[in-house]
């Protein structure tokens, strides 16, 4: 009888820890799968580091290049021309930026013979640094449209970017990327200063009207970080900013134009800020001819871009714009000359740079006026 009862007392001993060993192989079993979860859902919670690029480039821009033989010939000596010296004090401005953009109100030729520009005034623009052309303006058809349409055999050739024109109409537009960032350039030419003009082969040059600005600005918008629309005025008369102007440059900043730049006016005129597009209604004259003051005085600019790329998402950012004042010298052979280094080239020389700094600013304080070099 002892024997049965300690057998069964040993069975039930043994069951009883079979049980234990079942239990807490359960509870362990859920406490590791407990555990387990909670680092899966912490891993999940933790998100994955946003990739981040930076990418910055500086625009400088100057206003409409405006020449004729008689400054040609001052550049020429043995039948060499050389225009160097012609843009060498603005030289450190311009190389003191990655993109830099001039309008250009003629045809180039080659060979020169007393008519139109000559290869060799764009080739020395491209080596002080000019990588953006703007063309446009009637004196680009000043010798016919096959005169014009030849002059794209020489833009084919270089690597400065031009706007404004092309021999036939393009599927695609051409893109020009600096430090990262794609850059977009339209440029248009005022009906109202062709009214004496027929032109057989409209893509030679871009004519403006309301729609087809809106329409290339909104599908260049899709394809670069950066608009910038180049714009022929027509011989505005006075330094206020027209009804018209302002028309036009609300429009173009509503479409995505993020920098408006004018010129063929009689002088320079004011800079703004429309929204996030930054407007310099006229630039005025690079280089002319013309020995008037307000012709002789041009603005030059300068903006700073920053592209930030957050896991594929672009932003960009426009800041500090920057305006001052060249003169074109009143001379045998004429040179632009920032304000800074003129000596006795200009009578009050101190009244007139503050007469027409106070252009710049009339329409926003907040544009800073020098430190472009």
């Amino acid at each position: 009888m002892k024997n049965k009862k300690l057998e069964k007392e040993l069975l039930a001993l043994i069951l009883t820890i079979v049980f234990c060993i079942i239990a807490v192989s359960i509870v362990l079993l859920i406490l590791i799968n407990t555990f387990n979860e909670k680092k899966n859902n912490e891993a999940q919670i933790v998100e994955k580091a946003p990739v981040v690029l930076n990418y910055n480039a500086s625009i400088f821009y100057g206003g409409k290049v405006d020449i004729d033989k008689n400054l040609i010939k001052g550049y020429t000596i043995d039948n060499e021309m050389d225009f160097y010296s012609l843009f060498s004090s603005i030289e450190p401005a311009i190389t003191n930026n990655d993109v830099s953009i001039f309008g250009f109100d003629d045809v180039v030729v080659e060979p020169y013979d007393g008519k139109g520009v000559p290869t060799v005034l764009i080739d020395d623009m491209g080596s002080i640094g000019f990588n953006m052309v703007a063309m446009l303006g009637s004196n680009t058809l000043s010798l016919g449209e096959e005169a014009l349409s030849k002059s794209f055999d020489y833009w084919d050739q270089q690597t400065m970017y031009l706007s404004g024109g092309s021999r036939e109409v393009e599927e695609s537009t051409e893109i020009f990327t600096k430090n990262g960032i794609n850059f977009g350039l339209l440029s248009y030419t005022m009906p109202s200063n062709l009214t004496e003009l027929t032109i057989e082969n409209p893509s030679l040059l871009d004519i403006y009207n309301d729609q087809k600005a809106q329409d290339d600005v909104i599908n260049l918008k899709s394809q670069v970080d950066v608009v910038i629309v180049y714009m022929d005025w027509n011989d505005v008369e006075t330094t206020e900013v027209t009804g018209d102007q302002k028309r036009v440059a609300k429009l173009l900043a509503d479409a995505g134009a993020d920098i408006i730049l004018g010129t063929n006016t009689e002088s320079i005129q004011p800079v703004q800020w429309i929204d996030d597009t930054i407007v310099y209604y006229s630039l005025g004259n690079l280089i002319t001819n013309d020995t008037s003051l307000n012709q002789s005085i041009g603005l030059v600019g300068s903006l700073f871009i920053q592209k930030t790329v957050v896991d594929g998402v672009v932003t960009i950012e426009k800041s500090q714009p920057k305006a001052d004042l060249i003169y074109i010298t009143d001379s045998l052979v004429p040179r632009v000359m920032m304000f800074d280094e003129l000596v006795d080239e200009i009578k009050n020389k101190d009244e007139v740079y503050n007469k027409y700094t106070s252009i710049i600013t009339q329409l926003d304080d907040s544009i800073r006026v020098g430190g472009l070099k």
